[in-house]
């Protein structure tokens, strides 16, 4: 799956969408739909360039897909609700979502994971219409995970720019 889906990020940053949704069903023929939509969702870059059959299967998954994390499942559920164009359930997991992070920010390792943290709850904030909240929270991963000289770390440019995108 991995190799797979390293293709299909190379076909995204072509902005070649139906390359990557073919990438994204040879990887179904070879570990089934379910597995694939767990993977995607859990990478969760990539989740927008799922078919609607293939998010229908996002929302059915349970944190136990996921790698067992209740954040991370719940934000993948609410961004699946999303683009399906059920808002009131996407919201209704974002702020599961959001909640989850804070627990695991409560004593969280060290700044850099923090960051890290920090900017996923503020898309799960972004998720359920929580402007100044997920804007805070995006500045503020910003200053946690700088990579010297003030610039961020590329992932925390790439999810503020999300967050931008959705308050």
């Amino acid at each position: 799956l991995s190799l797979a889906y390293g293709r299909a990020r190379l076909a995204a940053a072509r902005g070649d969408l139906p390359g990557v949704r073919r990438v994204f069903r040879e990887m179904e023929r070879s570990s089934g739909p379910r597995a694939v939509a767990a993977y995607v969702a859990l990478r969760e870059d990539l989740i927008w360039a799922l078919e609607d059959d293939q998010l229908r299967i996002v929302t059915t998954l349970t944190p136990d897909d996921l790698d067992g994390g209740r954040a991370d499942w719940a934000l993948a559920v609410s961004e699946a609700h999303r683009f399906l164009g059920d808002s009131a359930r996407s919201v209704a997991y974002a702020d599961t979502a959001a909640s989850a992070y804070d627990v695991m920010l409560r004593g969280w390792g060290t700044r850099r994971d923090r960051g890290q943290i920090v900017v996923t709850r503020a898309l799960a904030l972004a998720l359920g219409g929580h402007v100044r909240e997920a804007r805070a929270a995006a500045d503020e991963a910003g200053r946690l995970q700088p990579l010297g000289s003030g610039i961020q770390s590329p992932y925390v440019t790439y999810a503020r720019s999300r967050v931008d995108v959705l308050t």
